[in-house]
């Protein structure tokens, strides 16, 4: 392998041209709500979001920790999965998540239900209601060690296989972690307090200022 991959790019030079600035991305200053109707659907899917973070953030950690409390944690224990799937059967898909998308320029906060039209607005309603609750209010102790438990005991999954060896190397490398990051993770996951994820929420959470997009049945 390694012989095909210096016979195709060891003629490859640096061109020594500087990198492209992109442009900065501006928060919304009020929320915007884009409808995509299709006809003769019943079932809407919606999206709602805001610009987050760089994967080089220090709020990362904290974000993991709020990100599975709120809405990824595994067995559909997360808040909008217990509420919103299980508690008032409105979707079996929700979730929401504001490091998934972190990378050198920022991602983005996005939540996610497929709900019945008929639904549609308690669906939007219930994701806003909980991104509000977890700006104001700390979360559970319970939720809380449930959390850092999950994200510090599942780590090891994350470097099973050739795959994603591979894979977690580019990271460290594209994003400067270092090296050393898989083992300062378990330390840096285990000092996030109740008051770090309610600073992170407010910082990066947004439900007066996102955008929703509804595709499917839209009400309108």
């Amino acid at each position: 392998m390694l012989a095909a991959v210096r016979m195709r790019f060891e003629g490859w030079k640096p061109a020594g041209e500087a990198r492209p600035a992109l442009p900065g991305v501006k928060p919304l200053e009020k929320t915007v709500r884009i409808d995509l109707p299709m006809e003769g659907k019943n079932q809407s899917n919606v999206y709602i979001g805001n610009v987050a973070i760089r994967r080089t953030d220090p709020d990362y950690a904290a974000l993991l920790v709020m990100d599975h409390v709120l809405g990824t944690a595994p067995g559909f224990s997360d808040r909008l999965s217990r509420d919103l799937r299980d508690g008032q059967g409105l979707a079996y898909t929700v979730y929401g998540n504001a490091t998934r998308s972190a990378g050198e320029e920022p991602g983005q906060f996005t939540a996610f239900i497929a709900c019945l039209g008929d639904d549609l607005s308690k669906g939007i309603d219930g994701i806003l209601g909980h991104v509000r609750r977890i700006r104001e209010e700390p979360v559970a102790d319970g939720e809380l060690a449930d959390a850092k438990s999950y994200l510090i005991g599942s780590q090891v999954f994350r470097y099973e296989t050739s795959e994603q060896l591979a894979g977690a190397l580019v990271e460290l490398q594209r994003f400067g972690l270092g090296f050393d990051y898989p083992a300062r993770f378990p330390g840096m996951v285990a000092a996030v307090t109740k008051e770090d994820v309610l600073r992170v929420a407010k910082r990066h959470l947004h439900p007066d200022n996102c955008a929703i997009v509804v595709s499917g049945y839209t009400g309108r």
